[in-house]
């Protein structure tokens, strides 16, 4: 459920955008990695370098991004379920999110890991049509 505090926000954001012609964003993203387990036909991203951004960096990305206005955050990849660092998790980022003070926070996967982040508001799976389709994009993980 929606914060007074939160709406207030995005009316204050409103106004400012028309009044001021303003161009600081209020939604934002990070690629966490572009490690994936998958070799999609039309992706130019995943598993180039096999990259894992370190946790210091993604949290620096976080807090820059907050502080531009962005207050909501979505988490990308490859694929964002492989990101790792030590102990630390993609749910670690996302409470670390929280905790910074965006109002939401997105995961985009490709849903072939377990969906446990109770934490994110939302969970956005990429799917390429029926199944036939999205095999044929993706490989057998429908």
């Amino acid at each position: 459920m929606i914060k007074l505090s939160q709406l207030a926000y995005y009316e204050s954001y409103g106004i400012k955008q028309i009044l001021t012609k303003s161009d600081k964003p209020l939604i934002g993203s990070i690629i966490l990695t572009d490690s994936c387990n998958l070799s999609c036909l039309h992706c130019a991203v995943s598993n180039k370098i096999k990259t894992m951004y370190t946790y210091d960096s993604i949290y620096r990305d976080m807090i820059k991004l907050f502080s531009i206005g962005v207050r909501i955050l979505m988490l990308y990849g490859g694929e964002p379920f492989l990101w790792h660092e030590s102990e630390k998790k993609l749910r670690d980022l996302v409470i670390e999110a929280k905790k910074i003070g965006f109002f939401i926070v997105n995961i985009v996967t490709n849903g072939t890991y377990p969906l446990n982040v109770p934490e994110a508001d939302t969970i956005l799976v990429s799917l390429d049509g029926g199944k036939e389709k999205h095999e044929l994009i993706r490989g057998k993980c429908f």
